[in-house]
């Protein structure tokens, strides 16, 4: 098993996220937070931003449009030739550009043919598959067993695999992966800014 270099990659995004200071920012995200660095670096970066009124709302759900957005601007904001092809989002919406790359792409789909579902929350297994294809389907080997590593979802394992693997995601404090949990502001700010040191890593 590949656990060995897994694990050092882990450990390396470490120091590389607590060198990013604690934004004062957000009025409901304190210095001590679990999430504290990892809000800091998804806003410096311009990938998240918070409500308008000095909040983050780490607690807050993260949905398939904000999802879309923060991938479209991860990837450098651009342009897509694509139409419009879903009955639920017009051209003004504010996630019509970022939904229109993610489905050319591939690197979001929509729920069915016709439907994007912007609104929809988007869960911990849905965000580690879209993340894989934004960072190119990269091969990876089977990920250490969570204790619910059955109830995650075949179509989503090879990214899941590859998340953890890279140390982009990790499970929770009692040893669940929580596949189908709905993952919070905090948690995708979190994953996010490991995927990005991550990709740097790759590019440097």
């Amino acid at each position: 098993m590949k656990r060995g270099p897994v694990r050092l990659l882990a450990l390396a995004l470490v120091p590389l996220l607590l060198s990013v200071p604690a934004s004062a920012a957000f009025s409901d995200v304190a210095e001590d937070a679990w999430y504290a660095q990892a809000a800091s670096y998804v806003q410096l970066k311009g990938f998240m931003t918070g409500d308008g009124d000095g909040r983050f709302d780490p607690q807050g759900t993260m949905t398939r449009g904000m999802l879309a957005v923060v991938l479209h601007r991860l990837a450098g904001a651009p342009h897509s030739t694509a139409g419009l092809e879903f009955d639920d989002i017009q051209a003004g919406d504010w996630f019509a550009d970022a939904v229109l790359w993610c489905a050319e792409t591939g690197v979001v789909t929509g729920v069915d043919a016709h439907r994007f579902s912007p609104h929809d929350p988007v869960t911990r297994e849905q965000l580690a598959l879209m993340l894989w294809r934004l960072a190119g389907w990269p091969e990876s080997g089977p990920t250490a067993i969570f204790w619910d590593g059955a109830q995650i979802s075949e179509w989503s394992r090879l990214g899941v695999d590859w998340a953890v693997q890279a140390g982009v995601v990790t499970g929770k404090d009692n040893g669940c992966f929580d596949p189908q949990g709905y993952a919070t502001r905090a948690e995708a700010a979190q994953m996010l800014a490991r995927y990005d040191r991550w990709r740097l890593a790759q590019a440097g």
